[in-house]
């Protein structure tokens, strides 16, 4: 589908989603972090959340065009429709505001949708639905500190850098 009259559409992601969510979770770990991860383990992982909401929700981007479609049929949930797009969000409750935040993870774009507008309109979709929740008092996520261009994308949504270091003790490969 690599028409320009795509047509691009945001949605909280269904079960009927999870083995392409599976997928686009490994390349972007193969293609961000050079890691090669087992696609059972991944597959369960993402099946949780939609059996146990409170892990995390999935969004997707779904693309539409009047054209055929193409051979991107790795990228097509089991409804027939291509996803161009996803991310993740889970929950970090902060009792002094007496709200939470959500944290943006796993964010992966379809090669033959990237530069094309489909993460911002993601973005935007999650950012929507929590500023209008009044419980949620923001976003954040974490990048590479080498990904300098996903950098200049999250700061182009008007995201800031945060004067936090991330550590870790991590069990196994993580």
């Amino acid at each position: 589908m690599a028409s320009t009259d795509v047509q691009y559409t945001c949605r909280q992601a269904v079960p009927e989603d999870a083995a392409v969510i599976a997928l686009m979770q490994i390349r972007m770990a193969d293609e961000t972090e050079n890691l090669k991860l087992d696609p059972a383990v991944v597959e369960k992982g993402v099946q949780l959340p939609f059996q146990h909401p409170n892990l995390a929700t999935y969004y997707v981007v779904i693309a539409t065009s009047s054209s055929p479609k193409s051979e991107e049929s790795q990228f097509m949930n089991s409804k027939g429709e291509e996803m161009a797009g996803m991310l993740m969000t889970t929950h970090e409750y902060f009792p002094d505001a007496a709200a939470t935040l959500w944290w943006i993870q796993s964010v992966y774009t379809t090669p033959i949708h990237r530069k094309k507008g489909v993460f911002s309109k993601l973005y935007k979709y999650v950012e929507d639905r929590s500023n209008a929740s009044p419980d949620v008092m923001g976003l954040r996520l974490y990048v590479e500190t080498e990904n300098l261009g996903a950098q200049q994308t999250y700061k182009k949504m008007g995201m800031s850098i945060e004067p936090f270091l991330m550590l870790k003790d991590m069990k196994g490969d993580f």
